[in-house]
Formats: C-alpha cells, sequence, structure tokens
C-alpha cells in the first residue's frame, strides 16, 4: 500500500512549475529517475542493486544505464536545461 497518493500527472505538474520558477524547460518525472540511475552507477553501484532501487522486473531493463556515458549524461540534461 502507498504511503501516499500522488498521481502521474500531478508529480509532472510540480516538476513543470517548479522548472518554471527557477528557469529550467523540459523538467519532468523521468529526468530525475534517469539522473538518479545514472549517479548510482558513476558511484559503482551494481546493476541488481539499480534493478532493485527502480523497481524493474528484469536485469535487460536496468543494464540500459550501462550505456550512458559523459556525452548522453551532457545531452539529457542540456535537453531539459535553459
Amino acid at each position: 500500500m502507498p504511503l501516499f497518493n500522488l498521481q502521474r500527472r500531478h508529480l509532472y505538474n510540480i516538476c513543470k512549475k517548479y522548472g518554471e520558477i527557477v528557469g529550467i524547460n523540459k523538467v519532468h518525472p523521468h529526468l530525475f529517475r534517469y539522473l538518479y540511475a545514472i549517479n548510482l552507477i558513476r558511484q559503482s553501484c551494481d546493476v541488481r542493486r539499480l534493478q532493485m532501487l527502480l523497481g524493474h522486473a528484469g536485469i535487460q531493463t536496468a543494464s540500459v544505464y550501462l550505456r550512458f556515458n559523459e556525452g548522453d549524461i551532457k545531452q539529457i540534461c542540456d535537453q531539459a536545461v535553459f
């Protein structure tokens, strides 16, 4: 049972609102998920643990984050910022 009821659209609206306040365009909840996963990988988190933390059913889904390099991370951030 969830601790609280937060619907997807409401979370998107929160991200959009505060992104606009600080001058960042294209902020969405999945951006935080990407950055969280990439940060864990950069800190030597193993794929099984990443799979568990992100709630992925299979390790192949979690292993997608292993393919990101510094250029990919910069591109993801550049698309979201300013």
